[in-house]
Formats: structure tokens, C-alpha cells, sequence
């Protein structure tokens, strides 16, 4: 008996300790402190830059984009045949040539030959017509000595008449075979038609050329032309509303080669004329500039960068005036025509009505008022209300 007593009663010793250890656990855990997170949900205001909007009365500026061209551009050929013999020093490409410079001569034998036929011919058609004038006046006198009236055809006849026209006819005809023979012979002697610079030659001493063979391409000096392109839409904005002349005859339009020439440097030009079809690929206006000296060979000219017929430029057309109107940087106008104002130190997103925008700035004719903060800044809660704080303030 006493030996199955012993095991009982270690075992309920252990359960009442096991139990009495789960009790102590459940209550250490029940009655455990809890950290508190304090000021969790506190918001600090953006930091934010502004810009006060200007307003008053702006020039707007159209960005085009244009190929350079000459107005005067030629193809030289010669107009009469024959073998080059001397060609003008300045004849080679590059080189510039003043209206009337001979630029190559061709062999003038065969035609001085013509010149002296012409002179020899016109001779005799003069001196065949001072016979013919002598025997006119002797059938005249004789004529009136038969004092016997004819009809007008008859008297025609006996006054020789008839005679007398065809030699004038000849000595007319034998006059203009000599004009002929002296132009021809001028024109072997090949010359500029105007001030130019030669873009190639296709010449040379020994050549022999006919009216069909292309001597040299030159381009005229004095003037080039700048065909831009710009959106149809904002053709009306190179007029002036009330009188309809163009703005840009009053005011110069900026030319630049943004490759090329340096940040500071651009040319100036004069809007000619707006051509009056679009581009078939593009669908693009094309208006033309029209640039005097482009290569900047005159005095107040000097140190300018030089045009280059067929180069790719940058023309800043002057625009219709805007008076009382807002004037903001592009980079500030947001998603859907909108801006981030500041007003009372919360952000506040404005719908703006725009009059113009061009490459730099953004032209608004309602939405902002002078004067009004405009946030530079990209932040990160775009929200109307949204607390606002400069940068460089206290809290």
C-alpha cells in the first residue's frame, strides 16, 4: 500500500506547481505596461519658394524654325558656243564677284568674223539703197514732165516704189544681223549678273560649251531669305488686330543658329511677306525673312556671324502687343492649365485662362492678379489647402 501511495502524490504535487506557474503567467502578461507613440499624427507645413506674378503690357515672342536661302540664286550658262580660253581670277568656289566682273571668256574669233560679215553687208544694203533713192528720183521728174495722170497703182509702179521699200527692208534687216553679230559677241565674254558668291564651277580653261552646259551655281550677296514654319494658328498673331499691318514691320526678327554661333550672337531681319500655302508634308504657315548683308560684309555689320544659304535657324517673331495681362515663367504654368499659389500660407490651385504662351513665358488673362505668390517649388502634397511655409521663415 505504501509503495502505490508515493508515485500519487508526486504527481499531484507537480500538477498543482504547473498550474500554479500558468496562473503567474497570465497574470505577468495581462498586467504588462504598453508603450504609447506621443504627437504621431503631427503635420509640418511644405517649404516652398514663390514668384510674384507680373503684370502690364508684354511683346510675345513666335519661335519658327527656317532654312536659309539667297533671293537672287543662278545657274550660269553661256549663250553662245565656243572653247574657253581665259577664265576671271576670282572665278572659283567661295569666291565673291561684283555685278559685271568677267568671269570667263570664250574664243571670240568666229564671232568677230560674223561681227565684220554683218558690218560689210549692212554697207551694202545702205549703198544699194542710195542707188535705189537716185533712180526713184529720176522716175519722179520724168514722171511729172508726161504731166499724164495714173491711178494710184501705176504711179506706184513708176515712181519705183515698191523697189524702194524692199531696199529699206534690206538695209533694216541688215542692221539688226549687225546688233545680232555684236551681242553674240559680247556674250563671250561671261560676266556676273550681280554682286554674288560662286558655290561651284564646272569650267575651266579648254572646255569647249554650248547653251546647254552648266558653267557655275552663284548665290546673290545683298539679301537671303529665311523660310520659316509656324503653327496656322498663330498667323494672327503676327497682325495687329486694329490696323492689320504686320507687327514685325516695326519691330526686327531675331535669327539664330543655335548649332553654330555662340549663346549671345543672332542676326536681324525683316518679315517680308507670308506665303500663301501651307507645307504639303508638315501642314505648317511658312512666312518669309527677308536679312540684308547676310554675310556681314558691311561696317555696322562687322564681327557678326555670317548667314549660310541652307543652314537650319531660329527666328523670334514679335507678336501682336498685350496690354493688362499676366505674365508668368512657362516652367510655373502646371497639369491642365493650372497654378500653385500661396494665399494665407495654404496652396491654392488656380485654372488659368491663357492669351499667348511662347518659349519663355506663359500669358494669362484671368486666373492671377498682380502681385500674387506663385509657387515655385515641386512638393509633394498636391492638395487644395494644403499648409504652405517659405523657405527662410520661422514657423
Amino acid at each position: 500500500m505504501a509503495f502505490n501511495y508515493l508515485p500519487l502524490k508526486i504527481i499531484s504535487v507537480c500538477v498543482v506547481i504547473l498550474g500554479f506557474a500558468t496562473l503567474v503567467s497570465v497574470l505577468i502578461h495581462n498586467t504588462e505596461p504598453q508603450a504609447k507613440r506621443e504627437a504621431a499624427t503631427r503635420r509640418s507645413a511644405m517649404l516652398v519658394e514663390v514668384y510674384a506674378a507680373e503684370a502690364g503690357d508684354f511683346q510675345p515672342v513666335i519661335q519658327a524654325m527656317g532654312t536659309v536661302k539667297s533671293a537672287a540664286e543662278v545657274v550660269l550658262r553661256p549663250q553662245v558656243s565656243g572653247e574657253v580660253i581665259r577664265i576671271g581670277d576670282n572665278f572659283m568656289p567661295g569666291a565673291r564677284v561684283k555685278a559685271g566682273e568677267l568671269l570667263l571668256q570664250i574664243d571670240p574669233s568666229d564671232y568677230q568674223n560674223q561681227l565684220e560679215q554683218r558690218r560689210s553687208e549692212l554697207a551694202q544694203a545702205q549703198s544699194a539703197l542710195n542707188i535705189e533713192m537716185g533712180e526713184q528720183a529720176i522716175a519722179e521728174g520724168e514722171y511729172r514732165r508726161l504731166k499724164n495722170p495714173l491711178n494710184p497703182m501705176q504711179e506706184a509702179l513708176v515712181l519705183r516704189q515698191p523697189q524702194l521699200a524692199s531696199a529699206k527692208a534690206v538695209l533694216a534687216s541688215a542692221q539688226a544681223a549687225l546688233a545680232q553679230a555684236e551681242t553674240e559677241l559680247e556674250r563671250t565674254r561671261i560676266r556676273a549678273p550681280f554682286d554674288a558668291q560662286i558655290i561651284n564651277r564646272q569650267a575651266t580653261v579648254g572646255a569647249r560649251v554650248s547653251p546647254a552646259d552648266d558653267l557655275a551655281l552663284l548665290l546673290g550677296t545683298d539679301t537671303y531669305w529665311v523660310e520659316a514654319s509656324l503653327p496656322v494658328a498663330k498667323l494672327r498673331w503676327l497682325y495687329t488686330q486694329q490696323t492689320g499691318e504686320m507687327v514685325a514691320d516695326k519691330r526686327a526678327v531675331q535669327i539664330r543658329d543655335q548649332i553654330a554661333w555662340p549663346a549671345d550672337q543672332y542676326r536681324e531681319g525683316r518679315l517680308h511677306s507670308v506665303i500663301g500655302a501651307v507645307d504639303e508634308n508638315s501642314r505648317m504657315a511658312r512666312v518669309l525673312v527677308e536679312v540684308e548683308d547676310p554675310l556681314a560684309e558691311q561696317p555696322h555689320n562687322r564681327g557678326k556671324m555670317p548667314l549660310l544659304a541652307g543652314s537650319y535657324v531660329a527666328c523670334r517673331l514679335p507678336a501682336e502687343p498685350l496690354t493688362n495681362s499676366v505674365r508668368l515663367p512657362k516652367q510655373y504654368l502646371r497639369k491642365n492649365d493650372t497654378a500653385w499659389l500661396m494665399v494665407d500660407g495654404k496652396l491654392s490651385i488656380r485654372e488659368l485662362e491663357l492669351a499667348f504662351v511662347d518659349e519663355n513665358y506663359v500669358y494669362v488673362n484671368a486666373g492671377i492678379a498682380r502681385g500674387e505668390q506663385i509657387v515655385t517649388t515641386a512638393i509633394s502634397r498636391i492638395r487644395e489647402g494644403a499648409e504652405l511655409q517659405l523657405k527662410g521663415e520661422k514657423p
